[in-house]
């Protein structure tokens, strides 16, 4: 990768994460705990960021060896896990909070009220909402304090799971998103080689074979750039038809040909070497034609010095 590529991917990753803060900061503000959102939207922040340089740490700087899909599938892995948090917190927050004249407030259950609550009968079939107006929108008078904080470590916590979990699966997905695929190996490259086939008897290139040929061209620069040293063997075959003498000077003239047109696409002379096999150790030892076209053929080996 190179330096100005790396400064983009670096640039990219940092945006998403004042990005995702600031929606942190933002939007979901108005899910946070009650009674103070702004301090939950800190720790959330902090979360948010220890996510970020954790994700960065584990696939930016290849911690664990794992494939970019595999990344990619641990940041949907954090992505479900947060969004099920999310709804899980959703739910506790309706159950652990009530509004009072459009004040979100903590509350608790009906088994968490205070004793002056439960023992005063003019309380007998109220709702909470009825009993927090009665109390003029103090919980405290309704709810014990054990149960107003046990319901504020609740929802503090589950909210900042929900948070670090969202976070991290996002930055594991950009980062995944973001690392390089490896280039392909030497074996990977060659493999897309094709033969050169030619008609009986025949050493001149068809218009399908100067096609394919200039395909290989292509195939093989691109090997150069990267393996430096690497040269390429022209092999040239025969079908079973005349003797070994000429089916011999037929293969070389057969390889010549290649090697002159691999010339012409700009490969250099020294990377190419040329020999032939006549007819023997053909690949397909069959008379029929089918085989015998096969045979005629000019093979390109390319070996990594």
């Amino acid at each position: 990768m190179s330096a100005a590529t790396q400064q983009f991917t670096l640039t990219l990753i940092f945006d998403a994460g004042i990005a995702f803060m600031g929606l942190i900061s933002g939007s979901l503000k108005e899910i946070a705990p009650p009674e103070t959102p702004k301090i939950w939207v800190i720790l959330g922040t902090i979360t948010a960021s220890g996510a970020f340089f954790s994700a960065k740490l584990l696939a930016g700087m290849k911690l664990m060896p794992l494939s970019r899909n595999a990344w990619f599938g641990s940041s949907m892995v954090f992505v479900w896990l947060a969004i099920i948090c999310g709804l899980v917190y959703i739910l506790t927050r309706s159950g652990l909070t009530i509004t009072y004249e459009g004040e979100t407030k903590l509350a608790g259950s009906a088994a968490e009220y205070l004793e002056a609550v439960t023992n005063d009968p003019q309380n007998t079939g109220k709702t909470r909402d009825e009993l927090v107006r009665d109390a003029a929108g103090v919980v405290g008078d309704v709810w014990t304090a054990e149960a107003l904080n046990r319901s504020r470590r609740i929802l503090g916590v589950e909210y900042t799971v929900f948070i670090t979990l969202l976070a991290f699966g996002l930055y594991l997905g950009i980062e995944a998103y973001n690392t390089p695929t490896p280039d392909p190996t030497f074996a990977e490259k060659i493999a897309k080689l094709k033969d050169v086939h030619f008609e009986f008897s025949k050493s001149d290139l068809s218009l399908d074979a100067a096609e394919l040929l200039n395909a290989d061209a292509d195939i093989l620069k691109d090997v150069f750039k990267q393996f430096n040293r690497a040269t390429v063997i022209l092999e040239g075959y025969c079908d079973d038809r005349g003797t070994d003498e000429y089916n011999f000077a037929l293969g070389y003239k057969r390889a010549e040909v290649v090697r002159q047109a691999l010339l012409a696409a700009q490969i250099g002379k020294e990377r190419l070497a040329v020999s032939s096999h006549g007819k023997k150790e053909s690949p397909c030892r069959s008379d029929d034609e089918f085989c015998r076209q096969n045979n005629r053929r000019v093979h390109l080996t390319a070996i990594q010095n």
